[in-house]
């Protein structure tokens, strides 16, 4: 089975200061792009959005209804697929940079926007994390790393595997058992993105969680590595930057780890 990639504490804390101190930088000099990557981080790190639907968000899938705070997913067509909970501190994050950076911006049009105007592809958004990664000395950073990273301390904090799934939005809870089984395997203490930030994060009960434990998903680990390992062979693959259907077996995995159909590869390399 693949090793999970996430980020430790210590590349955590040293990514949150670096994106940290740049924005602050750039909001007193009167700039955006620190300030876009700094909601780029921070969404990717406390929501665990795929890459694809980060691109994808509108200004109005930030939802504040009813006492709930989540985002909402949709997919290429703009149907509904899933809402994703969130801490109030990434909703007030988002909401204020919307309303300093967006603010012309109509509630279908896109969260976040490149420099030129237009909504993030998935090759910018990807190109953007390497290059933070390289500043701050963290080896092959890229957005799925930092969707890892949510996912295991999520399970981490809250030992309930169906939770995660939901929250991930994968099809079968034996993807995500590969981060639960990431989670279980860390000695240290988990610090999650908004800690690690020194921010309070908001700790939500929901009673019909079903909890996995350590200790079961341990017992049945070894099934688990090869149930996950067989499913990604046998299943139809997405391609993870244009989200179209591609055959099992005839997308390319690039050293990231993210699989795309032959176009978007092309468009990748520059051929």
């Amino acid at each position: 089975m693949k090793k999970v990639r996430y980020l430790s504490d210590t590349e955590l804390k040293k990514l949150l200061s670096y994106i940290r101190e740049k924005a602050d930088l750039a909001r007193r000099r009167g700039t955006t792009r620190a300030v876009v990557d700094e909601v780029i981080v921070q969404l990717l790190l406390n929501t665990g959005l795929r890459p694809s639907e980060l691109c994808d968000l509108n200004i109005d899938d930030l939802i504040t209804e009813h006492g709930r705070k989540n985002i909402r997913i949709r997919d290429i067509s703009g149907n509904v697929l899933r809402d994703i909970d969130v801490t109030g501190d990434i909703v007030e994050h988002v909401r204020r940079f919307v309303r300093l950076y967006r603010r012309k911006g109509k509630p279908g049009d896109p969260l976040l926007v490149s420099e030129r105007g237009t909504r993030f592809s998935y090759m910018s958004l990807y190109n953007k994390v390497k290059r933070i990664g390289r500043q701050v000395h963290i080896g092959n950073l890229h957005p799925r790393i930092l969707r890892s990273t949510y996912l295991v301390r999520l399970y981490d904090s809250e030992q309930d595997l169906r939770f995660v799934q939901q929250q991930a939005g994968h099809a079968s809870p034996r993807t995500t058992a590969m981060y639960a089984i990431a989670a279980s395997e860390r000695d240290l203490p988990v610090v999650s993105p908004d800690q690690a930030d020194s921010v309070t994060a908001e700790q939500a009960y929901c009673p019909n969680r079903q909890v996995i434990t350590v200790t079961h998903l341990k017992e049945s680990a070894a099934d688990r590595k090869k149930d996950v390992f067989m499913e990604g062979l046998e299943q139809t693959e997405k391609c993870e930057s244009c989200a179209k259907p591609i055959g099992a077996g005839s997308g390319t995995r690039i050293d990231s780890g993210q699989i795309l159909c032959s176009g978007c590869l092309k468009e990748l390399r520059g051929t």
